[in-house]
């Protein structure tokens, strides 16, 4: 595989990663029970895949496709998490695993803190779709890329 090829596969690796991110949000908004471990959701925004992929290839995607697309991208992802967090903090809430204990009648989630994590999905679906726009155009970019500035660039 070349490296133009590799870091199209690297990339959509990323968006994946992201896009589960999404669906274990909403599962968990929903009331979805599930056993969740600590570092596959509710992680820093740099500690998860996408982020891990986005801060390895920094530097040759603001040099390749400009420093305003990729920190754009980077805001959006890292405010995803702020919101994402919100979520996971009140599933977690609680003696029943959060958001999960008010549908198990738990005390110590109200109906309020339910509409709470609503809201925060709204806002974290937004800020996902702006974000995966973003790395569609950075996909067709790299795919309008010659491959031998890649090659020249990774030696």
């Amino acid at each position: 595989m070349n490296i133009k090829a590799r870091k199209l596969t690297e990339l959509d690796n990323a968006v994946k990663s992201h896009e589960s991110q999404m669906w274990i949000g909403k599962f968990m908004v929903f009331g979805v029970k599930m056993e969740v471990p600590e570092n596959e959701i509710g992680v820093g925004d740099r500690n998860c895949g996408f982020g891990r992929w986005l801060a390895m290839n920094y530097d040759w995607l603001a040099q390749f496709y400009g420093e305003e697309l990729i920190e754009g991208i980077e805001v959006l992802h890292r405010h995803w998490h702020i919101e994402n967090a919100k979520i996971v903090e009140l599933y977690r809430k609680g003696e029943k695993s959060g958001i999960i204990g008010r549908f198990m009648k738990s005390k110590s989630i109200g109906r309020g803190d339910i509409d709470k994590a609503k809201a925060y999905f709204v806002e974290a679906e937004k800020l996902s779709e702006r974000l995966l726009e973003n790395m569609t155009k950075l996909r067709i970019r790299i795919e309008a890329t010659a491959a031998y500035r890649l090659e020249e660039y990774f030696g």
